[in-house]
């Protein structure tokens, strides 16, 4: 084979395009190849040393950038025998930044950025409290007391020097409690979420700081998801399926969801005249949320209180006083629950009960309840037991109360200005100990507008709500309870109708009603 000098530069430049193909092909298989055995890898040595804790973690592929402290994770799981969460992306940013002194705590930036998309998270059981009611029931080491069982060293936390404060951004997420042991699971669902975990200075010098937690949510849906089971919960559905149809499933719609969850990291006690620790937590709605509830919902509520919370039969032990030497502990946990106030309108929160009504032409009716953002609900749970039991509190005020109903739409049912009410339940230590719960209220400027067909609609609506489940009840599981109910009336109005054959005339400001009116101060 003879070759002319004329044709060797080509040959120079084939070799030079065969050159730049490989090193293109080698760049690529090191970017795809390359990452994804390292993932392997590194998801195999974690895996091997979270062996004894019984869960797992992978990730298909990442990247990472040491310069600018930036590491991404694509498809991470992560699994445990009580819950489990996947995302389709990770990014963490990192600011390598220590903290000297906690005088830095008030003016200090952020350390840790995560941006996470695609979150799925899903708590499906409780280890400990399960763990502990087979060693109460089955009675696995008779040697070990109640304390020695649920009793676990205490451990220090580590994460504070480094992450004094974390920002995070999530897109598209979803939260879900629950099981396939249940016909239905609690989600919250929402589109984007971004929030804050900072530590502060704590409330007293006692403690050595505060952690707080804080997120706002927008498009968040509280709704009931199919869990996979067969054996439904009841026979009949949910009564929006047919009164407001798509939302037969969902408990909370709102734009805004604020959450702000904070606590001191107790200390020990020097001082048992210094207040205890704070620990609680507010949630904020926007206006115009809207909130679903029925007999249906309720059913599945109480499945998974069952799941979550279950009985354990046992006589409450009782919370020693704080002594000096000791860790100090939490007094209660308020959780408080308010509306977002809207500077140039007046928006409402809407409550909708809906309940079968044999007596309406679909079988089902519905009660809309709305109030002002000058409306709020507080929750106290007490966080120590005394000798006499414990005493949650449920009280709070609900302002410009329009009470109304679709199948009535003549006129409203009742009109609050203003409704305060206290809700104390007294549980003793003892699970069928006597109860007692006192509820008094206060109405202030009511009216109500009272036709005969009202009778019907309310005796369907406490007849749905008091249906005794398809079970007879179990005499093993009853608890007696006392009711002591006081209310109190300021500027009380009833309104009915006098018209003959009971009809009523529904043109605004027409004069052919004749109306009975009831009056008290």
């Amino acid at each position: 084979m003879n070759i002319t000098l004329t044709e060797i530069p080509t040959r120079r430049d084939d070799i030079l395009l065969i050159l730049v193909i490989t090193s293109i092909v080698l760049l690529l298989v090191y970017i795809q190849v390359w990452q994804r055995l390292l993932s392997i890898l590194l998801s195999f040595l974690i895996n091997l040393h979270l062996r004894n804790s019984s869960s797992s973690l992978h990730f298909s592929s990442f990247t990472y950038s040491p310069l600018t402290g930036r590491i991404i994770l694509y498809g991470l799981r992560y699994a445990t025998i009580s819950y489990c969460f996947r995302c389709e992306l990770v990014a963490i940013g990192l600011n390598w930044r220590l903290l000297f002194s906690k005088r830095d705590l008030a003016t200090h930036t952020s350390l840790l950025l995560l941006n996470i998309k695609g979150l799925y998270y899903n708590l499906y059981y409780r280890e400990e409290t399960y763990t502990r009611l087979k060693s109460v029931f089955n009675q696995l080491d008779k040697s070990a007391t109640l304390e020695d069982i649920v009793t676990e060293p205490e451990r220090k936390s580590r994460f504070f020097p480094f992450f004094y404060k974390i920002y995070f951004q999530v897109t598209n997420g979803l939260l879900v409690f629950g099981n396939n042991s249940i016909p239905k699971v609690l989600g919250f669902q929402f589109k984007t979420a971004f929030g804050t975990y900072s530590t502060e200075p704590a409330s007293t010098q006692e403690d050595p700081y505060k952690r707080v937690f804080v997120a706002r949510t927008k498009s968040m849906k509280i709704l009931l998801l199919p869990s996979g089971s067969n054996t439904p919960i009841t026979s009949t559905t949910s009564p929006f399926a047919e009164l407001i149809p798509g939302k037969e499933n969902i408990f909370l719609d709102t734009n805004i969801f604020i959450i702000k969850y904070q606590y001191d990291e107790p200390g020990t006690v020097c001082d048992v005249t210094l207040p205890p620790p704070v620990y609680k937590c507010s949630v904020w709605v926007s206006p115009n949320a809207h909130l679903y509830y029925s007999p249906w919902s309720n059913l599945h509520r109480l499945a998974l209180q069952r799941l979550f919370f279950p009985w354990d039969y046992c006589m409450r032990d009782v919370d020693p006083a704080p002594a000096p030497g000791k860790k100090r502990t939490y007094k209660h946990f308020p959780v408080s629950f308010r509306i977002l106030k809207e500077a140039e309108t007046t928006s409402h929160f809407h409550l909708h009960l809906g309940f079968s009504d044999a007596n309406s032409e679909r079988n089902y009716s519905l009660l809309n309840i709305s109030c002002t953002s000058s409306s709020n609900l507080t929750i106290d749970y007490p966080w120590r037991e005394t000798e006499a039991g414990s005493t949650p509190r449920i009280f709070g005020t609900v302002s410009d109360i329009r009470v109304y109903s679709p199948t009535y739409t003549m006129l409203e049912l009742a009109e609050v200005k203003t409704f305060q009410f206290n809700l104390e339940m007294h549980f003793p230590r003892k699970w069928n100990a006597q109860q007692k719960w006192v509820y008094d209220f206060q109405a202030d400027h009511t009216r109500v507008n009272f036709v005969f067909t009202h009778l019907d609609f309310l005796d369907a609506l406490l007849e749905d709500w008091n249906r005794l489940p398809e079970k007879p009840p179990d005499i093993q599981t009853f608890v007696p309870l006392d009711w002591q109910i006081d209310a109190k009336f300021n500027c009380f109005q009833i309104f009915t109708f006098l018209n003959e054959y009971n009809w009523v005339d529904c043109i605004p400001g027409s004069k052919d009603n004749t109306i009975l009116a009831f009056a008290s101060k």
